[in-house]
């Protein structure tokens, strides 16, 4: 206790001096101190992580690469701290550059070959390792091939209902274009035209034909005359019986299901001769696809009937228990 009483009274003691305390020499002291701490902790060893700008080149013609080539890499460097304080804070150094000479030959690239190019850019740090081990590329040959242009409702944009009165038109109907095979396979719908919004009437127009850019795709040509003639048209709905043609007569078999709706388009003048129209819809024994005991149906219209669609578009023969099925066969 008597020591503690020493030490506080001294405390007390030097606290009332405070004013008279040397602050030059207190303040030299704590930047000496600092500073041999700076000089020591720098002159130490640290791992950390850097970035680098990077360029790949494709110098072979008539190759491209499918996916973004890598731009920067992220490393990790070992150095002392004042290693570390150049190589952080050096002036902006240029994109390494790296050539794949064999694209076509080259899925992926091991990062750890690269290091020795790029340590000639770091010559303060050492480089351990790369933040990832593999670089992964996509590369194909650009080849040429021959299109059928596809053309129809959803290459263009009617006004609302609208409808096409007559197959529309394009010509050329064959372009030759030039893309990577794998993009090639997809260009019939990747194919873009560029027409204006909510067309209807009579259509007689050269338009521009392109390809995203992410295809890759370039066409031999950029403009396609294009012609076609829409009218306003109602859609409508019905439900029709079915009528089976040839079937057992013993009603070994049943059909599901058993009625059918037609969604039908017709101009505004026709809606009463279609409200009150005969539709036939038939299914023929003869036709069943015996794989999985299926059929189509055959829809008999007239030409008031514009773009019917039969819902279901399959029906299911379903057998009666019991029933032979090659006996139902040979029928």
């Amino acid at each position: 206790m008597k020591t503690s009483s020493a030490i506080w009274k001294a405390i007390r003691q030097e606290l009332t001096n405070f004013g008279r305390w040397d602050w030059s020499a207190i303040t030299l002291s704590f930047i000496a101190a600092t500073l041999i701490w700076l000089f020591n902790a720098l002159n130490k060893t640290y791992t950390t992580t850097i970035v680098v700008p990077v360029e790949f080149l494709v110098k072979v013609p008539r190759v491209v690469s499918l996916e973004p080539l890598p731009k920067t890499l992220e490393l990790y460097i070992t150095g002392t701290g004042w290693g570390l304080i150049k190589t952080l804070f050096r002036d902006k150094i240029p994109p390494i550059a790296f050539e794949i000479k064999n694209p076509l030959q080259t899925p992926y690239l091991l990062t750890r070959r690269l290091i020795p190019q790029i340590a000639e850019s770091l010559p303060s740090a050492k480089i351990e390792r790369c933040e990832q081990d593999t670089l992964y590329f996509h590369f194909e040959p650009i080849q040429e091939y021959e299109l059928t242009l596809p053309i129809g409702y959803e290459y263009i944009p009617l006004a609302e209902g609208h409808r096409f009165l007559y197959p529309p038109k394009v010509n050329p109907k064959r372009i030759k274009i030039y893309g990577p095979p794998s993009m090639l396979k997809q260009a019939a719908k990747l194919i873009r035209y560029e027409f204006p919004d909510k067309l209807s009437g009579n259509f007689n127009q050269v338009v521009r034909i392109y390809f995203p850019a992410n295809s890759f795709i370039t066409p031999s040509l950029e403009q396609v005359h294009v012609s076609f003639q829409t009218a306003y048209f109602v859609h409508k709905e019905r439900q029709v019986s079915i009528e089976l043609k040839d079937f057992p007569s013993d009603s070994s078999v049943v059909v599901q299901p058993s009625t059918a709706k037609i969604i039908y388009y017709t101009l505004p003048e026709n809606q009463t001769a279609t409200d009150t129209a005969a539709i036939r819809l038939w299914l023929y024994w003869r036709k069943i696809r015996w794989k999985d005991s299926t059929l189509l149906p055959d829809l008999i219209t007239t030409e008031d009937f514009f773009e019917p669609q039969i819902v279901p578009p399959v029906f299911k023969v379903v057998y009666a228990k019991g029933r032979n099925y090659r006996r139902n066969r040979q029928r």
